[in-house]
């Protein structure tokens, strides 16, 4: 594609330098932080601490890896390769669960089961799959539909069958989609800070916590930071490497899709049956379950504060999402269009807010603030707490 040119170039670019100066700024604060923990503290977490933070974490963000890659290719390619009743609703539904965060989902799994499923593996690992495989159904359905019907055609047309048609022509075509939700879901589950602490489960989010709020030990805090930002940059590295080896054209301006065989009465009452479950589970009982609980215990001095709780923040959230937005697409416009430098990193360099849990997020943004001359004035407005938001979802 020819370059493009456009005038004011240079305001795209400082504004894509900004954003990733924003996004680093936290972070390097932290590092900074954690270079200040002396040898006796990094002795101490590495014997105490760290090992089995690391088994525990990467346990966990691995064997939910594993489970939403399952799921989600397997509803993604249902949806987009066969016909069948409630097909269209379905590929909305199952999206649905994204609305639910995943502490909402471990606390109505609390309530509902009890304080037996504390500090257990398979719990939390449920919840945070109910939670985060929309991540890959979403953009490996994207995958899917965008592909040309010629690949598979071709494939069948020399005497491959469907099974081989799928592993060597279709899975190696998706496989950058399928790469890219995994990658959000391996960082969402080293980053998730509610649904552990809920379930009480120990992983890197809740021992940073535990550092800084009950020892009030912010280098030892900084110093675990710092190995779970290490560790996450593991799945960047293999994201990147997926996305490298993607190499195929299509030269159809508009793809051509596959037509969807109707499925036979059976497979569609199991599939209508696992896509029930996922919903049920991850979007329809929380919703019920929170109805009820609220229509039983209906306070009206507390729905005096909900109002201005729930104003509060959807003024906020829109806020931050508005500007998120347009410097998000900043961004990725001088990178993918104006081919820039500051561009292209800043892209790489905001996706380091991703990995950072919310309250070590924060915690990084205000050692930013205070940094600031005057910055203590600023503290507990608005205006941090966006810019927080920024960090974590840019």
């Amino acid at each position: 594609m020819r370059r493009v040119v456009v005038s004011g170039r240079s305001g795209w670019e400082l504004v894509s330098l900004a954003a990733a100066g924003l996004t680093l700024t936290p972070l390097v604060c932290l590092l900074l932080r954690a270079a200040q923990a002396g040898r006796g503290d990094w002795t101490r977490l590495w014997r105490t601490r760290i090992p089995e933070l690391l088994v525990r974490s990467i346990g966990l963000a691995a064997g939910v890896a594993v489970a939403t890659g399952v799921i989600g290719v397997w509803a993604a390619w249902m949806v987009t390769r066969y016909e069948f009743p409630g097909r269209r609703t379905w590929t909305w539904l199952l999206a649905a669960p994204l609305a639910v965060p995943p502490y909402i989902l471990a606390f109505v799994a609390s309530d509902l089961f009890g304080r037996g499923i504390h500090h257990r593996y398979l719990p939390i690992a449920t919840v945070l799959t109910l939670a985060t495989y929309p991540y890959v159904y979403l953009l490996t359905r994207s995958s899917l539909s965008s592909l040309h019907v010629g690949f598979e055609e071709v494939a069948r047309a020399a005497g491959a069958k469907p099974g081989r048609v799928f592993r060597g022509v279709l899975l190696p075509m998706i496989r950058p989609g399928i790469a890219a939700g995994l990658f959000l879901v391996v960082l969402y589950c080293l980053a998730d800070f509610g649904a552990v602490s809920l379930l009480g489960y120990e992983t890197f989010t809740r021992a940073i916590y535990d550092e800084f709020k009950a020892r009030f030990d912010l280098e030892s805090a900084s110093a675990l930071a710092a190995v779970l930002v290490a560790l996450a940059i593991v799945p960047f590295a293999l994201e990147r490497t997926f996305r490298r080896r993607a190499r195929y054209h299509q030269t159809e301006g508009a793809p051509r899709t596959a037509p969807r065989p109707r499925l036979g009465r059976l497979a569609t009452v199991l599939t209508w049956l696992g896509f029930g479950a996922l919903f049920a589970a991850g979007f329809g009982a929380v919703v019920v379950r929170l109805v009820v609980a609220t229509a039983l215990d209906w306070d009206p001095a507390a729905a005096r504060d909900l109002g201005r709780d729930l104003a509060n923040t959807v003024a906020l959230s829109t806020l931050a999402a508005t500007i998120a937005v347009a410097v998000g697409f900043v961004v990725a416009y001088a990178s993918v269009r104006l081919r820039s430098v500051a561009g292209a990193a800043a892209v790489r360099a905001i996706q380091a807010g991703y990995v950072l849990p919310g309250p070590i997020a924060a915690v990084g943004v205000l050692l930013a603030v205070t940094a600031i001359p005057g910055g203590n004035a600023l503290l507990g407005t608005a205006a941090v707490l966006v810019a927080a938001y920024l960090v974590r979802f840019l």
